[in-house]
C-alpha cells in the first residue's frame, strides 16, 4: 500500500549549499540553497530566482562561491536561509561568518565551511519552467581538516548537512555503503570488455588526475604518472581532469 503526496519536491538527499557573492560595495552576502546540482564536469546549476539578493550580486560581479554546509555550522547555515539579504543587509555579519576573497574569482570564501567551489558566472537561465544560475567551476578548495591521508576530501570528516524536503530536517551523511562503478560488477556480463585508461608520454606531471580518482589508484613515482589497472574503476574522471589530454581510453 502506497500513500500519495501529490506534486512535491520529493528528492532525498538534497544538499545544503551556501551561495555567496559580493555586492557593489564589496560586502559579502550568502544564502542557503538546496536546489543545486552539478550539470557538467566543470559546471554547477543553482535553481535560484532573480529576486534573491545573492542572485543580484552574482549578476553584478559575475562570480560566486558555493560552500558545503556542515553540522558544526548548522545554526549559521539555517539563519542565512531564514533571513533575506534584501531585508537585512548585514545578515552575513549577524551570522558571525568570516570571509576572505578568492584568489581566482571576485567572490568570498566563507572560512567556516570546509569545502568551497569558486565559480565564474556562465549563464542565467530563465524560461517558463526554470530559473537558474549556471557557474563554471574554476577551483574547488578544501580545509586540510577534512582531507584523508592521500590528500583527497574525506566525506566522513566533512560531516556535511543534507536537507530532508519531506519534514524540513537537517541530517548528515558519512557512512560509506559501497564503491561506485564496483558495487554492481557482480551483475555484469563476464564477457564485457574491461576497457580502461592509460597515461601517455604527453603527461606533464600536474597530478590533476590524482585529485579526482575515486580509488586513489594513480601514482606519481615518475612522469608520466601511472594507473594501477587492478584498482581502476574505468570511470574516466582522470581523463576528464587532464589539462593536456594525456590520458587515453584503451
Amino acid at each position: 500500500m502506497r500513500k500519495d503526496f501529490g506534486p512535491i519536491p520529493g528528492v532525498f538527499p538534497m544538499p545544503v549549499l551556501m551561495v555567496a557573492a559580493y555586492d557593489e560595495a564589496g560586502v559579502p552576502c550568502v544564502m542557503n540553497a538546496a536546489w543545486g546540482t552539478i550539470c557538467d564536469m566543470d559546471k554547477i546549476a543553482l535553481i535560484i530566482s532573480e529576486s534573491h539578493k545573492t542572485t543580484k550580486n552574482i549578476r553584478l560581479t559575475g562570480a560566486f562561491t558555493v560552500s558545503l554546509a556542515d553540522r558544526a555550522h548548522m545554526k549559521e547555515a539555517d539563519y542565512v536561509g531564514i533571513v533575506s539579504g534584501n531585508d537585512v543587509p548585514d545578515k552575513f555579519e549577524r551570522a558571525g561568518l568570516h570571509a576572505k576573497k578568492s584568489p581566482r574569482v571576485n567572490a568570498p570564501i566563507i572560512e567556516e565551511f570546509p569545502v568551497t567551489l569558486e565559480c565564474e558566472l556562465a549563464d542565467i537561465v530563465k524560461t517558463e519552467y526554470l530559473e537558474a544560475v549556471v557557474g563554471r567551476i574554476v577551483n574547488v578548495s578544501a580545509d586540510e581538516r577534512v582531507l584523508n591521508e592521500n590528500g583527497g576530501v574525506d566525506v566522513r570528516k566533512l560531516d556535511a548537512l543534507i536537507f530532508d524536503p519531506f519534514l524540513s530536517g537537517y541530517y548528515t551523511a558519512g557512512e560509506k555503503a559501497g564503491q561506485a562503478w564496483d558495487a554492481g560488477k557482480a551483475l555484469t556480463d563476464d564477457e564485457t570488455p574491461a576497457g580502461g585508461y592509460v597515461i601517455t608520454d604527453d603527461c606533464i606531471g600536474c597530478e590533476s588526475c590524482m585529485g579526482v580518482c575515486p580509488q586513489d589508484c594513480i601514482s606519481n613515482d615518475s612522469v608520466p604518472l601511472a594507473i594501477d589497472q587492478t584498482r581502476c574503476l574505468r570511470c574516466g574522471s582522470c581523463a576528464d581532469a587532464c589539462p593536456v589530454e594525456a590520458i587515453k581510453e584503451c
